[in-house]
């Protein structure tokens, strides 16, 4: 991912520190792109059908479609399927979806970030900087047709404009801190309209800009070019709640979190004694340098679990593996050339490879330590790869 190292890269021209002191969990910020095609090689139109077409993977819940302000059943664009657990679900149809997406609906595909490189390293870059769990969803719409109504997220957003216009409203509106509990996501359409406030201001985000909004702000979204297509990655961080869930665990190993409470005839001076000792117990475990140490590694550690394979590299060498030259590999010289001839056909040598390659003949047997030691000119990574080849080709077999 090229110029895309770090969260300073991302928000540029805006500098972190300017970020940080005077707009995160403060107030929203239009980012516009000095170069509109800015995120372009990162995801675009090729990688968007590349994702739609991992068919298996996609269900009612994470491809939705919602046209008008209204969530389109899964009846009407899936189909009853089995997933790759068995489970029996919704399936979108590609023909149902696009003719949906034609007649002006907005796509929804949720939790893609694991699904590109490109896009998995923004939430990584993201998660590395809030110390947060990140996720991203795609949203495609078409000019004049509004996909969602007014609402709040119980997350920090970071939209990434790629393709198109869309004109984003943001109202004066902002709930203190919510949170995903059902006292915040059973508010509905009305309590959004009636508490919003004002319009603050109307963002234009075209190619290339990035809109953060902070965590409660009323907003909504609006296409206003014929195709837009935008990402949006929400920024979850840890909060006093998962502190408490985390002290409640912590207090379970203590044997007087597991005792009686007194009970009403042993008056109640009993009972203010143990809330006494509650207290006292619970501010030991709160002070202490262990219950310290467990929240600094839940702040450190809170993100999502991301791939890093990266094969063959991951793969151990058995450094010790015997290997031989099958009986019929010869050596012969062809004009100016060395080649390898197996069942008279020749395989041309690489000039850096002739002379490791006429020593392990020679000798038999060998192990990839030893083709190292042979070697006047190769490094270990370059005597793997070329066993590898030599396996590859069936030039050579283990012993």
């Amino acid at each position: 991912m090229k110029n895309l190292n770090s969260f300073e890269d991302l928000i540029d021209p805006i500098k972190e520190k300017k970020f940080f002191d005077e707009f995160h969990d403060n107030r929203f910020l239009h980012i516009k792109a000095n170069n509109s095609d800015k995120f372009l090689n990162i995801f675009n139109w090729e990688s968007f059908s590349r994702i739609l077409n991992m068919t298996s993977i996609w269900t009612s819940s994470s491809l939705q479609l919602v046209l008008d302000k209204n969530k389109i059943a899964p009846e009407d664009y899936c189909f009853p399927g089995v997933d790759r657990e068995g489970n029996e679900v919704f399936q979108p149809q590609p023909n149902k979806l696009i003719e949906f997406l034609n007649k002006g609906a907005t796509l929804i595909a949720n939790e893609v970030d694991t699904l590109d490189s490109n896009i998995d390293s923004i939430a990584k870059i993201l998660e590395d900087k809030f110390s947060s769990k990140t996720q991203c969803n795609i949203y495609f719409s078409k000019q004049g047709r509004q996909g969602f109504d007014i609402h709040f997220d119980v997350h920090e957003v970071f939209a990434i404009n790629l393709i198109g216009e869309k004109v984003w409203n943001i109202y004066e509106g902002r709930l203190d801190n919510p949170i995903n509990s059902e006292a915040f996501i059973s508010l509905d359409k009305e309590y959004a309209k009636e508490n919003c406030g004002k319009i603050l201001e109307k963002v234009l985000l075209k190619p290339g800009d990035i809109l953060y909004i902070p965590r409660g702000q009323f907003h909504e979204a609006l296409a206003s070019s014929d195709r837009s297509m935008h990402l949006s990655f929400s920024v979850t961080h840890l909060i006093g709640h998962d502190v408490l869930s985390l002290l409640f665990n912590e207090a379970m190993s203590g044997s007087f979190f597991r005792s009686n409470l007194p009970m009403t005839f042993q008056g109640p001076k009993e009972i203010e004694n143990w809330i006494n000792k509650f207290n006292q117990n619970l501010s030991n475990i709160i002070k202490s340098s262990s219950f310290s140490d467990i929240i600094k590694y839940q702040v450190a550690n809170y993100k999502l679990t991301r791939g890093t394979y990266s094969f063959p590299d991951d793969l151990t060498y058995n450094l010790k593996q015997k290997f031989i030259f099958k009986e019929n590999v010869i050596l012969k010289n062809v004009g100016s050339k060395i080649i390898l001839e197996v069942n008279k056909k020749g395989i041309t040598i690489p000039n850096k490879y002739i002379d490791i390659i006429k020593k392990l003949i020679s000798i038999g047997s060998f192990t990839i330590e030893e083709a190292q030691k042979k070697s006047d000119n190769l490094d270990l990574d370059s005597v793997r790869q070329l066993i590898d080849d030599l396996s590859n080709m069936s030039l050579i077999r283990k012993q």
